[in-house]
């Protein structure tokens, strides 16, 4: 019997100031639409559309600012997801952890990153808890990636990247400690 360990965490982007000031103006000129289609609504009726769907377009544009990762770990794989406005979903790599050429808190900052041929920023837009992670990629080459791993999804990539790479500070790891999804491959035939 094969066990499978899943973890599974989702990190939302903050907005920047610069998020809410377009935010706010998408809905002042949907606010500003409506309000001239209804006082042209007695002249030619149809305008009143034009104003439902500026709202409408405005609801949708709002929406379409948040943004959340999430990260998917199975065994030795740690997947990156991108959820635009709750809707679409884009999966941005899949990384395999015994690719990993190098790890740890902050900014990278060796030759392999320097000369990265993807870099994917995957955090919630703070620097507190950003986290590095360099890997080789079978597609796209030399990658690099910014996020933003709980404890538990820190503790799991430690246990599977190479000895060398080891966190001494996330150690002693006993994986079975943790509240960790399990799913048996027998389960799901």
């Amino acid at each position: 019997m094969f066990e499978t360990k899943f973890i599974e965490q989702m990190v939302a982007k903050k907005l920047t100031a610069g998020d809410r000031v377009k935010q706010g103006l998408i809905i002042a000129g949907a606010v500003i639409i409506a309000a001239v289609s209804v006082l042209f609504a007695l002249a030619l009726p149809p305008v009143l559309l034009l104003g439902a769907a500026a709202i409408w377009v405005a609801w949708m544009l709002t929406g379409s600012f948040s943004t959340e990762y999430e990260y998917i770990l199975t065994d030795n794989e740690l997947d990156i997801d991108k959820i635009t406005g709750k809707k679409k979903r884009k999966r941005l790599i899949t990384i395999d952890l015994k690719c990993v050429k190098s790890w740890g808190q902050g900014e990278a900052n060796d030759a392999f990153a320097s000369n990265a041929n993807v870099t994917i920023f995957a955090h919630d837009s703070t620097a507190e808890h950003l986290w590095n992670l360099t890997a080789e990629h079978d597609k796209a080459g030399k990658v690099v990636l910014y996020f933003s791993p709980s404890l538990e999804v820190a503790h799991h990539i430690n246990f599977f990247v190479s000895n060398s790479l080891k966190k001494a500070d996330l150690e002693p790891l006993v994986v079975e400690s943790f509240v960790i999804k399990e799913r048996l491959d027998d389960e799901t035939k």
